[in-house]
């Protein structure tokens, strides 16, 4: 089914009082919220805002309500430009922040199967789409975002050297680590289904691949690639996680993630094209992910990078788990 968007007039601000700690008599702090950013430098600033409300009082009808309006203004910044429910909570968004670049987002109920497959993100987005959304027509910008992404576009930028750039310097146990436990031990709920995601979230492909279960606090990964990748499942967060995307520099997309939620990222550079256009394959590019507002919450994390892929359908395909 299809998923049809609507953008609403928003009041660009709003103030909001929060009570003082616990035990101590209620307090007034005025917290303002840019409903309305310009920028997503300034979305992530809104939703620190939410994120200082929802640390009082997690379910603040005022945090709640402005997140809900934040959220439509997030995809116009985000540059959305296509999204479909392929079944009741499973929903898969297309976005293209800049010719060439695309990105593709699924998130689905925590503990249920990812809809996506390697193979379909090897595929044109055009009949991807049309599967998804049960034979509905693409629209005319996610044609246009896919013939640019396949035909190739300049890539400005100078070389890079492919790899690792940096990540965050404390990491939980990985995935098949002694500390995380075998597959015959029952999974323990209270902890996020730690297990669960290992045996069916963890990449296991990649130049660069990572797996951590039972993180707390902000994590980030920069690499110079030609393609990213990354499952995140918060489990213990008041409020949310904000998830952002740099692309050589410039923050391309933001998006918050709530307990329960789990959110695929698979996001790839602008192809260059050999002289003759026999050959076309994703340009070497600086790809960096923050998780932002997360100190004191708790998720698994898995990321993944591709650069020494041959093709530019072998770049893209989603790593198997």
């Amino acid at each position: 089914m299809k998923r049809t968007m609507m953008f609403a007039m928003v009041s660009p601000m709003l103030v909001a009082c929060s009570a003082g700690p616990e035990g101590e008599e209620p307090k007034t702090e005025s917290v303002e919220i840019n409903l309305n950013p310009a920028t997503l430098a300034e979305a992530t600033e809104s939703l620190a805002s939410i994120e200082r409300l929802m640390r009082v009082q997690e379910d603040d009808p005022r945090a709640l309500d402005a997140l809900e309006k934040l959220k439509p203004r997030l995809d116009e910044l985000n540059h959305l430009i296509a999204r479909v429910e392929a079944r009741p909570g499973h929903v898969v968004s297309f976005y293209e922040p800049e010719p060439g670049l695309v990105g593709v987002a699924e998130t689905w109920p925590a503990g249920k199967e990812r809809i996506l497959t390697p193979s379909d993100l090897q595929q044109s987005l055009v009949p991807l789409y049309e599967r998804l959304s049960g034979g509905a027509e693409a629209p005319p910008a996610l044609i246009e975002a896919d013939a640019r992404a396949r035909l190739g576009v300049d890539q400005p930028g100078a070389e890079l050297e492919p790899g690792l750039v940096s990540s965050s310097e404390q990491i939980a146990p990985r995935a098949g680590d002694a500390k995380v436990g075998s597959v015959t031990q029952a999974i323990t709920y209270n902890e996020g289904d730690g297990l669960l995601f290992r045996d069916n979230e963890c990449f296991v492909e990649g130049d660069f691949k990572e797996c951590h279960l039972n993180r707390s606090n902000g994590a980030w990964f920069e690499l110079n690639t030609r393609s990213s990748f990354m499952v995140v499942a918060p489990y213990y967060a008041p409020g949310v996680i904000n998830v952002n995307f740099k692309y050589n520099g410039a923050q391309r997309y933001s998006q918050p993630i709530a307990q329960g939620e789990t959110w695929g990222f698979a996001w790839y550079s602008g192809v260059s094209c050999a002289i003759g256009w026999f050959y076309c394959n994703n340009s070497v590019a600086n790809h960096r992910w923050d998780l932002l507002q997360a100190d004191g919450k708790s998720y698994h994390w898995t990321v993944a990078g591709k650069w020494s892929c041959g093709n530019q359908t072998s770049c893209e395909a989603w790593p198997a788990q």
